[in-house]
């Protein structure tokens, strides 16, 4: 989820890359689970569904009202973690993390941001967020633990740029003043619908549905489509994001 705040209000300042250095040790994190009591929005993009179903077995499909519900996100449907009473779903009675091999990458960034300018980011590091940090130095890379972080994070501009040109497409979020055309056919579950024109010359009514239109390809192309997790997670995201595109009329997103 975006958040339009200057660097310095929610930051110490600094953009970080992955081989810097950043003060966010936790010694562990011992005896300490703050950050996953706090009823936070975490969003989940196809990578996290992935590392979940990697840790459960279970697709989007049997997590959702689960552990996972639909929220509206910046005008678009996106998954999340279902919080109850504003506790992870997945923090154990031992107060431990039980998916943390397969954790979602905003957990895995807290307290790290990302700060997104011109379709790329640098990390920031979130003051006054993280309550048990003992200001010991580690390197973003890390601390992220992400294997091949830099194909992961052409990955997360790729998804950047895609959710980007769907807002367009709907008059969702930032792109409500844009004029990218959405042409071509919407294919849903029930048939085709025919989609033509821009967003912003749309009725209300048609505008609505238009969302809904582009909100339901994405939730089926990208996130209900499914993951083989015996198989790497990048070339089965590249093929659903470019199916996702043919059907909305958005232009190749390339990244990956």
């Amino acid at each position: 989820m975006r958040r339009e705040q200057s660097i310095e209000e929610i930051s110490d300042g600094r953009r970080y890359r992955a081989d810097d250095l950043v003060k966010i040790g936790t010694n562990g994190c011992l005896g300490c689970c703050d950050c996953c009591r706090m009823d936070a929005l975490i969003v989940l993009d196809p990578w996290d569904i992935y590392q979940l179903k990697k840790a459960t077995g279970c697709g989007l499909e049997r997590l959702l009202n689960v552990t996972v519900r639909l929220e509206v996100i910046d005008g678009l449907i996106q998954p999340v973690l279902a919080m109850a009473d504003g506790v992870c779903p997945y923090l154990g009675a031992d107060g431990r993390c039980e998916i943390h091999a397969y954790r979602p990458g905003i957990c895995r960034l807290y307290p790290l941001g990302r700060c997104w300018e011109d379709g790329d980011f640098s990390y920031i590091l979130q003051t006054g967020e993280c309550t048990h940090c003992t200001g010991s130095k580690v390197k973003v890379k890390k601390w992220l633990g992400i294997p091949d972080l830099s194909r992961y994070e052409a990955y997360c501009r790729t998804w950047h740029a895609f959710l980007k040109a769907a807002q367009a497409c709907c008059g969702a979020g930032e792109g409500s003043a844009g004029t990218a055309q959405m042409q071509g056919t919407a294919a849903g579950s029930t048939g085709a619908v025919q989609t033509q024109g821009t967003a912003s010359g749309c009725t209300d009514a048609a505008q609505d549905h238009l969302r809904k239109i582009v909100c339901m390809q994405i939730l089926e192309k990208c996130y209900l489509a499914g993951f083989d997790t015996e198989k790497e997670f990048y070339p089965q995201f590249e093929e659903q994001l470019q199916a996702a595109c043919r059907s909305l009329g958005i232009g190749s997103i390339q990244g990956l």
